[in-house]
């Protein structure tokens, strides 16, 4: 049993899970959120930095971070933030890898609607982090 978890931390050292950022970005401001709370409290969280979870989808129209994989399924926008990635960040993510997936995201949040037609409860503007979350249910 004991070389199974070294072969296994071995192997998640050794491979980590891919991240995508802007470099020198200040993250002493960063504030760790749920969904849940900016579409409860959007205003309380307006143009703040934060840093959520969730389950990613990438489209053909769509960028949405969801609070969980039924919601992107079932695309229920209502529990989802639209996303909009910086200048920098935008050319170093390759949507395949994070479509699907379940995602820590760092950004600025706007409780406006970017593109009202998605109906999302906001957006996650200037995006500078992206990454794989760990999980065991996916």
């Amino acid at each position: 049993m004991n070389l199974i978890r070294l072969i296994f931390l071995t192997l998640l050292i050794s491979n980590p899970l891919p991240a995508v950022q802007v470099e020198g970005v200040d993250r002493n401001n960063l504030k760790p959120v749920s969904i849940i709370s900016l579409i409860a409290n959007p205003q309380m969280h307006d143009g703040e930095f934060v840093q959520v979870e969730g389950f990613c989808q990438f489209g053909l129209e769509e960028s949405t971070i969801y609070l969980s994989q039924d919601d992107a399924h079932f695309l229920n926008y209502k529990n989802g933030l639209h996303l909009q990635f910086s200048e920098k960040l935008v050319k170093q993510v390759n949507s395949r890898k994070f479509n699907q997936k379940f995602v820590l995201i760092e950004g600025i949040f706007k409780p406006e609607k970017i593109q009202p037609t998605w109906g999302t409860m906001g957006s996650l503007i200037q995006i500078t982090r992206i990454e794989l979350e760990h999980r065991a249910d996916y």
